[in-house]
């Protein structure tokens, strides 16, 4: 390899190592950054949330509730 092909070589692979450099200092600065997290994980929560509940989860709820108004009309009597 000459001077000059080696040369660039060493120049890549700088570049390469500033641009991982980077990409992990980016990722330590969001993972210091304590609000944004939160945010985030508010967000998460609340579209959870916000989700309709599945028509199994409904039923067994109606069902259930049934029970216990029947279980509370015969012991009441």
């Amino acid at each position: 390899m000459t001077a000059p092909e080696a040369s660039a070589v060493l120049r890549a692979e700088i570049a390469a190592t500033r641009a991982d450099l980077a990409g992990t200092a980016s990722e330590l600065a969001a993972k210091t950054e304590v609000k944004a997290r939160a945010r985030e994980a508010a967000a998460a929560v609340a579209g959870e949330a916000r989700r309709p509940l599945p028509w199994a989860v409904l039923a067994a709820a109606g069902a259930g509730i049934a029970v216990i108004v029947y279980a509370v009309r015969r012991w009441r009597g």
